[in-house]
């Protein structure tokens, strides 16, 4: 429990007293000493274990005497109350809470005299209501003409089905104050039945909750505008979108009717180079033929050339006297 072995407490007491929170050191001693003096040793205290951990410790213990009737050993118990303690804590800390509540108007009581029709209602029930604090009763009537009338079919609805069933009454409604603003309340209610099961008393509490239904008003509000602006951002993102893979497309289509036209240019190109291959062909056949022909004429020439030379030679041989004439 403190976090040390028995043996070393019991070798050296300053290994208990060191366990001690510091801020119970003087509780704890002052009452050892009154231990020692002969009256009862019950006290509860902090202790702080290696970790760090505080453990409440109630600690309670006799002494015992010698022979002589000097104190020889104190006899006792130790437990731990830790949960207890903090569970006190808590409850003293929601009772805090309550009563802060309470003054500052926020939560009221009521008390339902069922079968009497009789209302009995703290100062604060009707602070909730904007009528003047003053303790009193009321009638089931009364309050339902104070819920707003959108709500009171559902806030006497579930008041009676409470009644009916036996279970816990449990409602949110807004009310109606005479200077015509709107609150909301949170109500809850227990009931209870006599021993024929009948339902004699609802006993309950009415919050005013109209701070938080602000609060859920403001974050629906702020949930719809997130979602309205998610929506926009959705709708221009696929209209994007859309516009891209219109792009993408038209591109695509552009680009595919840019390889057909290479193609065709290509072919178109290929059919040209056919054509003046061939002309240059012919354009070099009928070149030959003329410079065959060309040379055919030269060569007859030539020939002709020295044919008449021979036949002037003969004719000089033979008729000198004509040719000199002549």
């Amino acid at each position: 429990m403190w976090g040390r072995s028995c043996e070393a407490i019991y070798e050296d007491a300053n290994e208990w007293m060191d366990a001690i929170h510091p801020d119970d050191h003087k509780s704890v001693t002052a009452c050892y000493e009154q231990a020692l003096k002969g009256e009862k040793y019950d006290q509860e205290y902090r202790i702080i274990r290696g970790e760090g951990e505080i453990v409440w410790i109630h600690d309670r213990g006799n002494l015992t005497y010698d022979a002589k009737g000097w104190p020889l050993h104190l006899v006792g118990i130790a437990e731990d109350v830790t949960h207890r303690r903090t569970s006190e804590d808590d409850l003293r800390t929601e009772r805090e809470r309550l009563r802060l509540a309470y003054e500052a108007g926020t939560v009221g009581t009521w008390d339902w005299d069922v079968v009497r029709d009789e209302e009995h209602c703290s100062r604060e029930y009707f602070m909730l209501y904007g009528l003047p604090p003053e303790p009193g009763l009321s009638s089931f009537d009364s309050w339902s003409q104070r819920v707003h009338p959108d709500d009171q079919d559902e806030a006497m609805k579930q008041a009676l089905k409470a009644i009916d069933s036996g279970d816990t009454y449990e409602c949110e409604y807004r009310v109606t104050w005479p200077d015509g603003s709107v609150h909301w309340l949170a109500s809850r209610g227990k009931v209870y039945r006599d021993e024929r099961g009948t339902a004699v008393r609802m006993i309950g509490v009415n919050v005013d909750v109209s701070d938080q239904k602000m609060v859920e008003a403001t974050l629906r509000d702020h949930e719809e505008q997130l979602k309205k602006i998610v929506s926009e951002r959705t709708l221009e993102l696929e209209q994007a979108n859309a516009y891209l893979v219109r792009e993408i497309e038209e591109r695509r289509k552009a680009e595919v009717s840019l390889r057909q036209s290479e193609t065709h240019l290509q072919s178109l190109f290929a059919g040209i180079d056919d054509a003046l291959y061939v002309h240059d062909r012919c354009v070099v056949t009928s070149l030959n033929a003329k410079r065959q022909r060309m040379s055919d004429t030269a060569s007859s020439a030539r020939c002709s050339t020295r044919r008449s030379s021979k036949a002037l030679v003969f004719l000089r041989e033979a008729s000198p006297t004509i040719l000199t004439i002549y």
